[in-house]
């Protein structure tokens, strides 16, 4: 009869122990899950790019993580901006060319900012463009809180070119990093 109740015993002990260790388990994924939905909340999204007007350096398809906290943008970022006037508002990916108060131009023989053209075709500003014969477009000093963006592959991307200059307010966010594919994983230049 001892021996019945001290494995009866030993029974309840192992079952409290793995509920212990149940409980713990389904603890440590709740905290993970708000970890990961925080983060995704107020640090970082994930969007997907679509269309071609960025290729080479990002593709149709391709994933990435985007980020806004603390972000003000500035020349050279690859940026996700809600799309004024095209698109029905279609958030886009671009990159930004000029910034408050820059002179932007753009001359047959390329962009121009504060006077000094872009040597997009070499990488020396981290990426690059292939060469393309641009449509003149006059001067334009950038408005207060606005920037100007421009697809890497600027024979079809609809950019600022077409819709204007646009709002700070409108840029959902500075690409941080690609996920996806597997094959590119990393940071976006």
């Amino acid at each position: 009869m001892e021996n019945e109740l001290l494995h009866a015993e030993q029974e309840t002990t192992q079952k409290k122990e793995s509920l212990r260790e149940l409980y713990s388990t389904v603890e440590l994924l709740a905290i993970a899950a708000a970890i990961i939905l925080l983060f995704f909340s107020f640090i970082a999204r994930l969007t997907v790019v679509e269309g071609g007007s960025m290729e080479n350096t990002l593709l149709g398809g391709d994933k990435l993580v985007i980020s806004n906290l603390f972000y003000t943008p500035d020349r050279g970022d690859i940026v996700i901006v809600q799309s004024p006037k095209v698109n029905d508002g279609v958030a886009i990916v671009k990159r930004v060319i000029a910034v408050e108060g820059d002179t932007v131009a753009i001359r047959k023989d390329g962009v121009y900012v504060n006077g000094e053209r872009l040597n997009e075709t070499d990488g020396s500003l981290g990426y690059t463009i292939e060469a393309y014969s641009y449509r003149p477009m006059a001067p334009q000093v950038i408005g207060k809180d606005k920037v100007f963006v421009l697809g890497d592959h600027r024979s079809v991307s609809l950019d600022s070119r077409s819709f204007g200059q646009v709002d700070e307010s409108a840029v959902i966010g500075r690409v941080l990093f690609r996920i996806f594919p597997l094959s590119s994983f990393g940071a976006v230049d």
